[in-house]
């Protein structure tokens, strides 16, 4: 079988479909196209893509039994150097810019808590979109417990757990009367489109070990 962290070129496509639904959303002056809302689908649809190659490689880690705190140091490590870089330098030039008032919220960008800053404010603005790599740094902490830490016979639960907990968590958000955003960028909302990526890659690569 292949490794777990190889590359799959397949995915770049649907890379290439979930940027072009968040751009056409973003740009697109069309009604039509603003009334479809793609953009909230290429977020999930990102979602789905990370929950796959995230969940692949810690399931690569486990079955090759390195230790969790070896594997720790490299996740997490792997992770700083892949987005950290080119998104403090971002936090910093807009900061320094005064763009979209990160000037004033940097600190909040820096420890990825934007989500946290939207669902609070109750409104998008100019920094707003960084919320989404908020979800993916707190998705990163959460799963490498649940698929490292955890039992091996809690995972597949936990992924249910989290497919049909997400749509719950969302409409209860609605019906207590809370601010809409919370369930649209906090990470319970996000973990069906996670969760389901997640489950993905755990039925590929069980076919694969059984072959």
């Amino acid at each position: 079988m292949s490794s777990s962290s190889s590359y799959l070129p397949r995915l770049d496509g649907v890379r290439a479909v979930a940027i072009g639904f968040v751009l056409l959303e973003h740009f697109s002056s069309f009604y039509t196209v603003q009334r479809l809302q793609l953009g909230g689908v290429g977020v999930r649809l990102f979602f789905v893509l990370s929950g796959f190659l995230i969940t692949r490689i810690l399931m690569g880690y486990r079955a090759k039994g390195v230790a969790s705190s070896d594997a720790a140091k490299q996740f997490y490590w792997r992770r700083l150097l892949r987005l950290s870089p080119p998104y403090y330098l971002a936090i910093a030039v807009t900061a320094t810019l005064a763009i979209g008032g990160v000037n004033h919220t940097w600190w909040i960008h820096c420890l990825y808590l934007t989500n946290f800053h939207v669902a609070w404010q109750g409104h998008w603005d100019g920094s707003s979109h960084l919320w989404s790599l908020s979800v993916e740094e707190q998705f990163y902490l959460l799963w490498f417990v649940v698929v490292m830490v955890f039992p091996k016979r809690f995972f597949v639960p936990s992924m249910l757990f989290c497919i049909v907990g997400a749509p719950v968590f969302r409409a209860a958000v609605i019906l207590l009367g809370f601010n809409g955003l919370v369930a649209y960028v906090m990470l319970p909302a996000c973990m069906d489109a996670l969760a389901a990526g997640a489950l993905l890659a755990y039925l590929a690569l069980s076919s694969q070990l059984s072959v």
